[in-house]
């Protein structure tokens, strides 16, 4: 397995921050995103200990699509290796449309798909021109179901599914992956935010859905992962 420059948005907690540790134990480099320094900056310590050679953070919100520009010249600082941008990072607040505040509902679009929009325009020339690379959409479980309360989350993880099947089409004949990653409930801190959720020991662990995407990340090179949807044991909650 050869290390590979890997970049993690929403890396200070739940799924990015499992994902982050498994990949600096496989010796990855890395660059780490995400609102909260202190907790990114903390993950980045571990990954450190655990075996990466080198650490970058970015701290920001990747809703303010300007900023994604810092993950370039982030990734170009950590020499060679594939590109990887796992664009991960999201919240989500759920509950009936019509009482949405639309603030709420720009928010969702504005970083659960463009704020991964705006990553990927960023990155993707460096993956073209070498004509390696890899994009890993982490999405949801409601692109696949329809699901009362999530009309918002569902419409921007949806039309990041939609831009990331057509991106694939246009760059795959030019050596760069797009792979989709669809988890269930999953034991993360975006339920706290919610208020209510299903009990949280019936959820996947964060740890498994990113012991899953270190898995698309390190497939075969004769292999690509396009869609991989994960539910837990009991089926949805």
């Amino acid at each position: 397995m050869s290390a590979k420059r890997v970049v993690v948005t929403g890396a200070s907690s739940g799924i990015g921050r499992e994902l982050s540790l498994l990949c600096a134990s496989r010796g990855h480099r890395l660059v780490l995103s995400a609102r909260r320094e202190v907790l990114l900056r903390e993950v980045a310590e571990e990954c450190h200990r655990l075996g990466s050679p080198q650490v970058e953070v970015e701290a920001f919100d990747i809703g303010h699509v300007g900023e994604a520009a810092r993950l370039r010249s982030a990734v170009q600082s950590l020499g060679l290796g594939r590109v990887v941008l796992v664009n991960n990072a999201g919240f989500g607040l759920f509950g009936p449309y019509h009482e949405t505040p639309w603030e709420t509902v720009a928010a969702h679009v504005q970083v659960l798909l463009l704020g991964a929009m705006a990553a990927t325009r960023e990155l993707l020339p460096l993956m073209l021109d070498a004509r390696d690379g890899h994009i890993v959409n982490v999405l949801s479980i409601t692109t696949q179901v329809a699901l009362p309360g999530s009309a918002a989350y569902s419409a921007a993880k949806g039309g990041l599914y939609a831009f990331g099947k057509a991106l694939s089409a246009e760059v795959r004949r030019k050596g760069v992956r797009v792979s989709h990653v669809h988890p269930g409930a999953t034991n993360t801190p975006i339920w706290e935010a919610v208020g209510q959720s299903p009990p949280r020991e019936d959820m996947i662990p964060a740890r498994a859905v990113a012991e899953a995407i270190l898995g698309v990340i390190e497939t075969d090179d004769r292999a690509v992962v396009d869609d991989l949807v994960l539910t837990p044991p009991q089926g949805l909650l």
